[in-house]
C-alpha cells in the first residue's frame, strides 16, 4: 500500500485531519502533489526559510494561499504580505 492510498483512506473515515510528514522536501512535495490527485484538501507547510524556494506544489503551500485570501478583512495581511515581497523581511513591528 503507498502513503497516498494509506492517507486517503485515514482521510475517507473521517476521524479528523490528517497530518502526513516525510523525511525531506521533497518527498514532501511529491506526496503534496499525490494526495491532492486523490481530491482530498491538501495544505502543504514548510519553513519561513523556504518559502522562497519555489516547488511544483506552491499553489498548495500555506504561504501562498494565504496571500490569495477574499474571505473577510484581510487588506492589513495583505499590505504585509506586500510589503515583505518588497523589502524582503518586515520590521519587529510588522512582524508582530
Amino acid at each position: 500500500m503507498t502513503s497516498t492510498t494509506l492517507v486517503y483512506h485515514l482521510a475517507r473515515q473521517k476521524l479528523g485531519k490528517v497530518l502526513v510528514c516525510a523525511p525531506s522536501n521533497i518527498a514532501v512535495d511529491q506526496l503534496t502533489e499525490k494526495i491532492n490527485g486523490t481530491g482530498l484538501k491538501v495544505v502543504r507547510l514548510c519553513a519561513r526559510s523556504r518559502e522562497s524556494i519555489s516547488s511544483n506544489v506552491d499553489y498548495l503551500s500555506l504561504h501562498e494561499q494565504v496571500k490569495h485570501l477574499k474571505k473577510g478583512n484581510y487588506a492589513r495581511m495583505q499590505e504585509l504580505i506586500l510589503l515583505k515581497d518588497e523589502q524582503g523581511e518586515l520590521n519587529e513591528k510588522d512582524e508582530k
